[in-house]
């Protein structure tokens, strides 16, 4: 009986690990907004940060814009430190959502962490979106 017990509770951790282990894969996909604001003296802004829980790329989009202008954007984890790889792209209000090519979990030994989008823009302006940190493709 006691072997019996002990193959079912082997069982039972067994689907919850695999349950946790589809979860980070699939990733934190859903939408979560963000509104930033552009001045000449203070060009730089960021989304809420979130934790990412693969290596997808992060995914942003422009939903609004106070002037019909660009701001660049760029991948940095959820303390300011960039982990874009040198990758920075431009996105205005009408152009195709982005996916952001980001090194996060990497250079973090493979373990979730807490990332956001960082964006600059030298001109007074407001922009705002939607972005996560896993992308869905």
């Amino acid at each position: 009986m006691k072997k019996i017990r002990l193959l079912v509770m082997a069982g039972l951790l067994l689907l919850v690990i695999s349950g946790s282990i589809t979860a980070f894969a699939k990733g934190n996909t859903a939408d979560t907004r963000w509104h930033n604001e552009y001045r000449f003296w203070s060009p730089y802004d960021h989304s809420p940060a979130r934790m990412k829980f693969n290596t997808s790329a992060y995914y942003n989009k422009v939903t609004g814009s106070s002037l019909n202008n660009y701001a660049k954007f760029w991948a940095a984890l959820g303390d300011g430190k960039d982990v874009s790889d040198g990758h920075v792209y431009r996105q205005r209000l009408g152009n195709k959502p982005l996916h952001l090519y980001n090194k996060a979990l990497e250079w973090n030994n493979y373990y979730p962490i807490k990332v956001r989008v960082e964006s600059a823009r030298f001109e007074s302006f407001a922009m705002w979106g939607v972005w996560s940190p896993d992308s869905r493709r």
